[in-house]
């Protein structure tokens, strides 16, 4: 029984130094990979590519017109994080860049959870984890031709 309690304190002061180590308040985070699908009013079905269910684009693999963003997310140590886009150059696509203004809807020491809007048809869910420096985004969406949605995943420094 001695054995158990000094197994399980040992192991709490393994555990703690790792949890109790400070997060970053920002991070840079490049966009590695995103899927996509959506229903075509027009179509009246859904699309993907091809015969593919889902439209991927990837750093190896880029989809013309639907570019990989980079993500900025500051203010992670507040309740509303700042997150910016970022689309730098490529082929076909202008340079651009854009901003919104988070809520953090769960925090735990080892992620955390912002949502945003444009106010009109988009929201995103970001799951952050600032340890590990990396992150995941959903977005979903309904335009003027379709509604659907994106999955990214992102690495962060």
């Amino acid at each position: 029984m001695r054995l158990s309690v000094i197994a399980v304190g040992v192991s709490i002061l393994l555990i703690v130094p790792a949890a109790a180590e400070d997060a970053p308040s920002s991070l840079v985070c490049r966009s590695n990979a995103k899927a996509w699908r959506d229903w075509s009013f027009i179509g009246g079905r859904w699309e993907g590519a091809g015969t593919s269910p889902f439209a991927v684009a990837t750093v190896a693999r880029p989809v013309e017109g639907f570019p990989l963003r980079d993500k900025v997310f500051s203010g992670l140590d507040t309740m509303n994080p700042v997150i910016r886009f970022i689309t730098p150059p490529q082929k076909n696509v202008p340079e651009d860049a854009s901003e919104f203004k988070g809520t953090v809807i769960l925090r735990n020491p080892n992620e955390m959870f912002v949502s945003w809007t444009n106010d009109t048809n988009k929201v995103w869910l970001a799951v952050i984890d600032p340890r590990k420096k990396k992150a995941t985004l959903a977005h979903l969406f309904e335009g003027a031709t379709s509604v659907g949605g994106e999955l990214e995943t992102l690495d962060c420094r």
